[in-house]
């Protein structure tokens, strides 16, 4: 009994684990234009159409299927013709690189087929990054601790869509992000950076040693900015 079990059970690992089944004779075609926060056109951006979603721009999941690509036109105009994929994870994916924000259309297409085979994605507005960098240096003395934390808006935005209408709940859009570092006489000083959005506000929070927790708060207004702070 044990030997049967021990087959079905590897026969269900390989049915699950397997390729998507895509859509015969089926091609979906995605389409809309890409514009700055100025509204001028954005070309050469990369489109990619998944199923099963990669885990974020950078590291792709061993198990997402590429489905179709294809770059903006100059005007900003795109057009992918893509394979179909019936699965509760598919994604469009429009990838700003270091320069504009990154774009995902989320939706299931188990139960689902868009009208007419084509996904309108009308006008997207990727919004301009800017390269924060910062560096943080000890001129006290010996024995003094500071603990700090900057709070900024990431440079994604997640879009969830039920049959075509956005769902808010599901959707997650340049949400604020936070990250620190205690420092001390092993790790006095540190220079780091990340990527936030142009014209968004970075609060910064910092307590040295034991003294009341100081905030500020400053606009981003440069796409490459310096920040250095000394305790």
């Amino acid at each position: 009994m044990k030997h049967y079990l021990s087959i079905f059970l590897i026969t269900l690992l390989f049915v699950s684990c397997g390729p998507p089944e895509f859509e015969k004779n089926t091609r979906i075609l995605v389409k809309g234009s890409l514009v700055d926060g100025n509204s001028n056109s954005i070309p050469n951006v990369e489109i990619s159409i998944y199923t099963r979603r990669p885990l974020g721009f950078i590291g792709r999941d061993g198990n997402a299927f590429l489905l179709g690509r294809n770059y903006s036109q100059q005007n900003g105009i795109f057009n992918v013709t893509s394979l179909f994929d019936r699965d509760d994870d598919f994604t469009i994916e429009i990838d700003g690189q270091d320069k504009f924000s990154n774009y995902v259309y989320s939706t299931n297409t188990t139960n689902y087929l868009p009208q007419n085979l084509i996904f309108e994605l009308q006008t997207v507005t990727l919004k301009t990054l800017s390269d924060f960098n910062y560096k943080i240096s000890r001129e006290s003395p010996q024995g003094t601790q500071l603990r700090f934390f900057f709070k900024y808006k990431s440079e994604s935005c997640y879009e969830f869509f039920d049959e075509g209408v956005l769902n808010p709940i599901k959707t997650n859009c340049f949400t604020e992000i936070s990250t620190g570092r205690f420092l001390n006489d092993d790790n006095p000083d540190i220079s780091n950076k990340f990527l936030t959005l142009l014209g968004s506000e970075i609060e910064f929070r910092y307590t040295i040693n034991d003294e009341p927790e100081v905030i500020e708060t400053f606009i981003i207004d440069k796409e490459n900015y310096e920040f250095e702070f000394s305790y």
